[in-house]
């Protein structure tokens, strides 16, 4: 199959906190906030982008087991089997709605080298992960990735290739 392509990606990692200001003379009640939101970034990349992106993979299968394998060489996507050969990971969001935790994780063989594994607390739990200089590229010995989490539930990922 054709990969989809991809016609942007907008990545946003932000965290804003909002501090009233209390007890400063000459400070009308109610009047002063300080926002902090100086690390707040926002990423737009587009296959031309620096990184590019291209195609991406989007996972949302139930667990048939205590795991699922992923492997990047014919990986789920929007449109049926993904093959990410020869393309390195720039950006990956795994999302947790889950009663039980999971990880994602370098599969057992033929792993596909991600810098850490990630834990995604239940409930909720989220990871958002952009890597500037795109990740090792997919091919026949680095191309698994493991999910490991409870049977019957369903993490969902989706990351980008370039």
């Amino acid at each position: 199959m054709t990969a989809p392509s991809i016609q942007s990606v907008s990545l946003n990692f932000a965290m804003t906190v909002t501090e009233l200001l209390a007890n400063i003379p000459d400070l009308s009640p109610g009047a002063g906030q300080l926002v902090h939101d100086l690390f707040n970034r926002r990423f737009s990349l587009t296959p031309s982008s620096s990184p590019p992106v291209s195609i991406y993979v989007a996972s949302g299968t139930a667990l048939g087991g205590a795991t699922l394998d992923i492997d990047l060489t014919a990986a789920p996507g929007s449109q049926g089997a993904i093959d990410c050969t020869g393309k390195g990971l720039v950006c990956l969001l795994a999302v947790n709605t889950n009663a039980h935790q999971f990880t994602v994780a370098p599969g057992a063989a033929n792993a596909y080298p991600l810098p850490e594994t990630l834990l995604l607390h239940a409930g909720g739990g989220r990871a958002e992960r952009f890597f500037p200089t795109p990740l090792t590229a997919v091919d026949g010995t680095h191309k698994m990735i493991r999910i490991t989490g409870t049977l019957g539930d369903t993490p969902i990922l989706l990351a980008c290739f370039g």
